[in-house]
This record gives C-alpha cells, sequence and structure tokens, in this order.
C-alpha cells in the first residue's frame, strides 16, 4: 500500500514505454487480481530487505576495514 500512496508522482516521472513495480501493483489492484497484487507487494518487500542486508554487510566490513589498519596511521615521534 506504501507504492500505491505515491502512484501520482511515479506516473508523472515514468518514462515512456516502462513499467515500475509500484504501477503495475496499482494496476492489478484497480482491475481485481489480489494474487499477483500480493506476489509483487511480498517481491517488492523482499527486495527492500535484500538491498538492506547487501548494504549492511558492506558498511560493517569497510568498518572493520578500517579497524584493522587500512585507515590513517599515526607517524610516532622518536625523542
Amino acid at each position: 500500500m506504501l507504492s500505491v500512496a505515491d502512484v501520482g508522482t511515479v506516473l508523472m516521472l515514468m518514462p515512456t514505454g516502462m513499467e515500475p513495480l509500484s504501477v503495475k501493483i496499482y494496476n492489478y489492484l484497480h482491475y481485481g487480481s489480489s494474487e499477483l497484487v500480493a506476489g509483487f507487494c511480498y517481491f517488492q518487500v523482499l527486495l527492500c530487505m535484500a538491498v538492506m542486508v547487501l548494504t549492511g554487510l558492506f558498511l560493517s566490513a569497510r568498518r572493520k576495514g578500517r579497524r584493522a589498519g587500512g585507515g590513517r596511521q599515526e607517524r610516532r615521534k622518536t625523542d
């Protein structure tokens, strides 16, 4: 339902010949095909979760790399 709420903006910015997932969900919901709507919404949730997990893994690996000495090193003064 969150993707349907912003369907007006997507319709205005949609390139010719392409149909974003939110517009496809809206069209199937309008014509009463609830099984396909449920499938598309499930796919959209899984896609968003995959992006979040991959981003989290990338950021944690980057943070571990900095701790292991991949970052800036300080110079020590020898007296």
